[in-house]
């Protein structure tokens, strides 16, 4: 029994199951089994969140939809949507996470607004949760999607321009860049630059208060800050040294209060209860002041942190004041 995990391109699944018999002279449904049943949003996904989502399981034949389906079901409590046509299996994930990529370039643009503005995008966002479900419409810093830019161009090749699709994937794209404009402008108030500057990333797993895998964007933020000069230090107690040991430009400090000894800057990039509850009061006698804190999570109120002497700036929170 073959399982397919990941996502993959419309069409694909079939064309693999085709490889496999030319190469192998084995037949699909009697030789050996395939099913397509891609983990949602991987990149957002544990072993305890994967249980709340329901699963798609696609094949061509009973027999490796039948085996398939019983597999997951011991996985998958949430329960499974079980089907015959691959391609339309296929096209419902991708279309799926284009929709989500749409989602999250609004986030973003709606977050540059505020900022501009002096308007606080999180309490926006509460007041929109009241008439609608906006979960995808917190601003975060966006993953790259391979998948997403192969759909495009398949589409390209039947003619067909996917307009939103492209636009939302270059604005996520720029997210990492207004990241680095945010450090750029806050160091710049405490009179220091990128360059040198001792930076401390709090937080860098998946998901809040889990131990868990890296985040997508961990390693690309901190790629795009070293590559300006800056030294790069992480803390984040649910992620394991196994896990970054393949990240360069950067150093996990077990030790909190190492960690932010003799810092420029904190950005907040995982959410954890930890980092909601910290002492800017104390973290000041550590930290090398004037510093900055740059909030990607929107869990520190910008009121405290410039209160107790920071440069505040965070996705969407334009109601700083220094």
């Amino acid at each position: 029994l073959i399982i397919l995990s990941c996502a993959l391109g419309i069409g694909a699944t079939e064309t693999f199951k085709k490889l496999i018999e030319q190469v192998s002279g084995l037949k699909a449904g009697l030789d050996f089994h395939l099913a397509y049943s891609p983990v949602p949003f991987p990149d957002e996904q544990n072993l305890e969140t994967l249980k709340g989502y329901k699963r798609i399981v696609a094949a061509v034949d009973k027999n490796s939809l039948e085996l398939a389906s019983s597999f997951l079901q011991a996985v998958t409590p949430a329960g499974l949507f079980k089907t015959y046509d691959l391609k339309a299996a296929e096209a419902a994930v991708i279309f799926t996470s284009v929709c989500r990529h749409a989602e999250a370039a609004l986030a973003h643009e709606f977050s540059l607004l505020c900022e501009r503005a002096g308007l606080d995008y999180f309490t926006i966002y509460k007041i929109m949760s009241l008439f609608s479900s906006y979960e995808h419409f917190k601003p975060t810093v966006s993953y790259e999607d391979q998948l997403g830019l192969l759909f495009i161009e398949e589409a390209e090749n039947l003619n067909v321009k996917l307009r939103i699709a492209s636009a939302a994937l270059n604005v996520n794209g720029e997210s990492y860049k207004h990241v680095v404009k945010l450090v750029r402008e806050s160091l710049r108030k405490c009179g220091k630059s990128i360059r040198r500057a001792k930076i401390v990333i709090l937080g860098g797993s998946q998901t809040p208060n889990v131990a868990d895998v890296p985040k997508t964007s961990l390693e690309k933020l901190t790629n795009v800050l070293a590559s300006r000069g800056a030294k790069i230090k992480i803390y984040d107690p649910h992620l394991s040294s196994k896990a970054t040991a393949d990240f360069s430009h950067m150093s996990l400090e077990r030790s909190f209060k190492k960690a932010l000894e003799g810092i420029d800057c904190i950005i907040v990039l995982t959410g954890h209860e930890q980092f909601r509850r910290l002492n800017l009061n104390k973290i000041k006698l550590l930290a090398r002041m004037p510093a900055a804190i740059v909030d990607l999570e929107g869990i520190i109120e910008p009121q405290k942190a410039e209160a107790a002497g920071f440069v505040y700036r965070g996705l969407g929170r334009g109601v700083w004041t220094r």
